[in-house]
């Protein structure tokens, strides 16, 4: 849990945006080059036995103008 804690306190911040950019980029394929992204409301699932679950969105722009989630 701490891990995800620590992923989301860095990326899923508006501050931190570049620092999600720098890291989607070095991830994905040269042909999708992210220039923006904005994030989306997130959706929280009720809790379950095995914990709580929890979805993070973007909608990333890219380089060519192709929007992608």
């Amino acid at each position: 849990r701490l891990n995800d804690r620590l992923f989301k306190f860095i990326f899923a911040s508006e501050q931190h945006k570049d620092l999600l950019i720098l890291f989607l980029n070095n991830v994905l394929d040269d042909d999708k080059h992210i220039v923006d992204l904005e994030y989306m409301d997130r959706e929280l699932d009720p809790f379950l036995e095995d914990g709580k679950l929890s979805h993070f969105d973007v909608r990333a722009k890219a380089k060519d103008g192709r929007v992608f989630h």
